[in-house]
């Protein structure tokens, strides 16, 4: 059975992510004025870790198009004017730090929105990691905040929203969220998943808790081995794998490009 999550629609315009709207916003001043947005070889799985928000239907996203998509995820960062599109062998690319950053999302109808924020000023319980404070995640994040028309945002904080909506922000691209009937289906998916921007979401009452949330979303990785299923845990920072079965009792929804099927 397929279910499409639609956008929560509104008419009002977007505003821009500035000091200004910061400090409405309860963001919260940083302890130096710039800092790098990644490490020299660009965003990493291992950069994307689940805080305080319940933001796992972004984040999963995030995760799954930088495992297979990269070139998209440094579109999600206009380049400064001295760097050169798509230029991601530059080793000051995404090292060097900065004190500001554009980042390019879309809205729920499909038209791109640039959103600029500096890193003094990003929001206090955005997500970070590493000693040197990556801001990619934690400027993202704030960034989408201002993304006014999707469930789960608005200028404090995420909740509980839709995969279908984060990979609209963060591609373009349409997205269905649908049930898993089948072993065969899910096999099929996580097969797909090493390839395709592909997650996979609990509902409550997950049969094992070392391996699974309740009400959580996950990136797909693929098959870990024959009869395998492997995943990115969002919440440890990990890559953990499982039977086929036990995948089964526990992802009951799995998000995908409208356009993939299996």
């Amino acid at each position: 059975m397929k279910t499409m999550y639609m956008n929560s629609l509104s008419s009002s315009g977007f505003s821009e992510v500035t000091a200004k709207n910061a400090t409405s916003a309860g963001m919260d001043k940083r302890k130096s004025s710039a800092a790098p947005l990644a490490a020299s070889q660009g965003p990493q799985l291992s950069d994307v870790i689940i805080n305080k928000w319940e933001n796992s239907w972004f984040l999963a996203v995030l995760g799954a198009i930088i495992q297979t998509e990269p070139n998209t995820v440094s579109a999600l960062w206009k380049k400064p004017h001295e760097q050169k599109r798509g230029d991601t062998d530059s080793p000051d690319f995404w090292e060097l730090p900065r004190e500001e950053a554009t980042f390019q999302l879309t809205d729920y109808t499909g038209n791109k929105i640039e959103k600029t924020g500096k890193f003094k000023d990003i929001n206090k319980d955005a997500d970070y990691y590493g000693d040197p404070g990556y801001w990619f995640l934690a400027g993202l994040e704030t960034a989408a905040l201002q993304m006014e028309g999707y469930m789960g945002l608005d200028l404090k904080h995420f909740s509980w929203g839709s995969p279908a909506d984060a990979f609209m922000m963060l591609t373009g691209k349409l997205a269905t969220v649908e049930y898993i009937d089948s072993e065969d289906q899910l096999a099929k998916w996580v097969s797909k998943s090493s390839s395709t921007p592909v997650v996979f979401g609990t509902l409550d009452k997950t049969t094992n808790w070392k391996l699974f949330n309740d009400n959580r979303w996950y990136t797909g990785l693929g098959n870990a081995k024959e009869g395998r299923v492997s995943y990115r845990d969002i919440q440890h920072n990990m890559n953990k794998d499982c039977s086929l079965k036990d995948a089964k009792k526990n992802f009951w929804m799995v998000a995908h490009y409208d356009d993939e099927t299996i």
